[in-house]
């Protein structure tokens, strides 16, 4: 059986119109918010990052530890980003797709404090099913109950996910149909949040200046 090549999504493409700036050029700690997020990605056991971002972002967010990794994942430009967050998804599933992907998981650039041991447990699990020949079609990252990115999708969902619209996200295809899939439970909270607004900013400073 041939090595199961899963991808990672990392939408990085946003307006960050409630921030009124950039998220991805704050500063989180010793680095900033987007490269952060973008470690927790390539520290995991996906086998590429595609980072999706605006066409004329100049990446000036990334530090140096995030540039000496770039061997690790390709830069998708999406012209109509400012369309909606489903633009995004559908320029790196697209790409996904283009580099023959077994599966994908769809992060975002605003949660620095995702736990990696999540993303793998995703993946992990992802390649488990494949080699015991389960037909899972996603795996879903779940907090009280509720679905939250990251999502991994098997490939076969990747025609579900192209024909999404506007601003809707990719959690909105698992509520339309009914493909079977996983759904993980996780405790750590923290892992979740997403950097919305300057309060939502100011909040993650605080926590990590306690840690």
């Amino acid at each position: 059986m041939k090595p199961v090549n899963v991808t990672g999504v990392l939408l990085a493409a946003g307006n960050s119109k409630r921030m009124g700036e950039s998220k991805l050029h704050l500063p989180i700690g010793e680095s900033t918010v987007g490269s952060e997020s973008l470690l927790k990605a390539l520290s995991s056991h996906v086998d590429t990052v595609l980072v999706v971002v605006q066409q004329q972002d100049c990446l000036d967010w990334m530090t140096e530890e995030v540039k000496v990794q770039q061997d690790k994942f390709q830069i998708v430009r999406c012209k109509k980003a400012c369309l909606g967050q489903s633009y995004s998804i559908k320029a790196g599933i697209r790409q996904a797709k283009q580099d023959q992907a077994d599966g994908a998981v769809i992060m975002l650039g605003d949660q620095p404090f995702l736990q990696v041991d999540i993303i793998n447990d995703l993946v992990d699990t992802f390649r488990a099913n494949l080699e015991r020949h389960l037909d899972v079609q996603y795996i879903a990252a779940s907090y009280a109950d509720i679905l939250q990115p990251p999502i991994l999708f098997r490939s076969a969902l990747f025609k579900s996910l192209l024909s999404i619209q506007g601003d809707q996200g990719a959690r909105s295809i698992l509520k339309a149909i009914h493909h079977q899939g996983d759904r993980k439970q996780y405790r750590d909270w923290k892992s979740f949040y997403d950097i919305d607004t300057k309060d939502d900013y100011q909040w993650a400073k605080k926590l990590v200046e306690k840690h």
